[in-house]
């Protein structure tokens, strides 16, 4: 008998091309639903009870945390969890999930979770959901503003106005996308621990900068970043392999 397999994702689009994908890996997977809706995937689940539960973490109905407690006293299935946090954010997933998988999704990763799921089972208690719901919250809570002194107060930046953080010394520079330059003193490893959470990158000793205005990722010539402020900012030797599979896994 083929394991059963439920797709849920807010986006129909998201889980249309996760099943081609299942289904061209042909591990004998049967997919008996597919939701955007995730309520509705709840009833689907408990009259179903599928094996394997493909789920999206954040949904403006319920979340996956929230399908997860809904079913959890019924059914007993291996959840993939496919989400659009990095790394950094889902490594608490791990607590109740066999695996998972980050958007966009990559054929290996697929696979192996799947083989993964195929071979044990890793039920999971409301006391596991609820710590990892409480760990990931606290993972993926990131600022949407700084604030840095200035000559006759504060100034509040949101991030979305950083195209990057250039260290000088003990001071650093913070570049917006008006063209302004501020000077703060704090160091760049103030600021990188305080972004960490956000879109912003350190690939380089002396320079942090925000992946939403990267125009080109150049690996020749050493490596160095085209920003949208026109900068060409250098690549760390060290870190250069790194962000090539970091960006790889982001290529579509």
């Amino acid at each position: 008998m083929k394991p059963t397999a439920i797709l849920i994702d807010d986006e129909y689009s998201n889980s249309e091309v996760l099943k081609y994908e299942i289904e061209r890996l042909n591990l004998g997977i049967e997919i008996i639903g597919i939701y955007d809706d995730a309520v509705k995937a709840v009833k689907a689940i408990k009259t179903l009870k599928p094996q394997i539960l493909f789920l999206d973490i954040k949904m403006p109905k319920l979340s996956g945390f929230e399908v997860l407690d809904l079913i959890i006293e019924e059914v007993k299935c291996n959840v993939i969890f496919v989400t659009a946090y990095n790394e950094f954010a889902v490594n608490a997933f791990q607590y109740c999930a066999i695996d998972y998988l980050v958007k966009p999704v990559r054929p290996e990763r697929l696979e192996f979770a799947i083989k993964k799921s195929m071979g044990s089972t890793k039920p999971f208690t409301r006391e596991i959901l609820e710590e990892a719901e409480t760990i990931v919250k606290e993972k993926i809570k990131v600022p949407n503003k700084i604030v840095v002194p200035i000559a006759n107060g504060y100034q509040f930046i949101p991030l979305s106005d950083i195209i990057r953080c250039e260290s000088d010394s003990n001071y650093t520079n913070i570049h917006l996308k008006d063209g302004k330059t501020l000077i703060v003193t704090k160091t760049l490893l103030h600021f990188e621990k305080l972004l960490s959470k956000a879109n912003f990158l350190r690939v380089h000793q002396s320079h942090l900068i925000n992946e939403e205005y990267i125009l080109k990722f150049i690996k020749s010539d050493g490596g160095h970043f085209l920003m949208s402020d026109h900068t060409q900012i250098p690549i760390s030797r060290s870190l250069k392999s790194e962000l090539s599979n970091y960006f790889k896994g982001k290529s579509v």
